[in-house]
């Protein structure tokens, strides 16, 4: 007869327990790495908006700084043309058309110059010209400022308090052209792809 003790039987997971784990923990997993997606996504979204609105708020800095020194002085373009102070959607000044063109003051160590905004494709670029008085064939140097733009438009404030699609108005003759008055402020409209139309009004000196 035996007499040792009988041992205990050793607890352990059956074969179902141990696929019913698995199958839990490739869910869990699963859940986990979605979130994880989720997050980085939505960073990146972040990151991108951040840089989009940036971006935006430079180059209306950048037409805020020009608007603000706008000078009272007719221009002449590479056509030899008298072209106005400031002049918005004109269709007179040769081959220099851009919705926005006006003389600025220099500023610091920046030059008097002539200086312009226009929608290049989907690119908002500015035109800056060496001086007011273009030489024939001078070309402006021209810098890109925003990305992803639909439509780029100006309207102009009047002295009268009426609002203007373009300056000088129709009709003013060659007055305007050789330094009748700048308009009282300019509105620039800027309509993004994801962003919608973005308005700002800037006075002028």
């Amino acid at each position: 007869m035996n007499t040792r003790a009988a041992r205990p039987a050793t607890p352990g997971f059956t074969l179902i327990e141990v696929l019913v784990a698995l199958a839990i923990f490739a869910i869990m997993s699963g859940i986990a790495f979605r979130g994880l997606g989720a997050v980085v996504d939505a960073r990146a979204r972040i990151t991108e908006d951040n840089r989009q609105w940036r971006e935006i708020a430079m180059a209306f800095s950048m037409i805020e700084r020009d608007v603000a020194v706008a000078a009272n002085r007719p221009g002449r373009s590479r056509d030899d043309l008298i072209v106005p102070p400031f002049a918005g959607n004109a269709t007179e000044l040769g081959r220099d058309v851009a919705p926005l063109q006006f003389s600025r003051m220099g500023e610091g160590n920046a030059p008097v110059r002539r200086v312009g905004y226009r929608l290049q494709g989907s690119t908002l670029q500015l035109l800056a010209y060496p001086s007011i008085d273009a030489a024939p064939g001078e070309e402006a140097v021209v810098y890109p400022l925003l990305e992803g733009v639909q439509r780029f438009t100006t309207r102009f404030l009047d002295p009268n308090g009426n609002w203007l699609s373009r300056w000088p108005a129709a009709g003013e003759g060659q007055a305007a052209r050789v330094g009748g008055p700048l308009p009282r402020a300019v509105e620039i409209r800027v309509a993004l792809a994801g962003y919608g139309e973005l308005t700002r009004v800037f006075a002028l000196p």
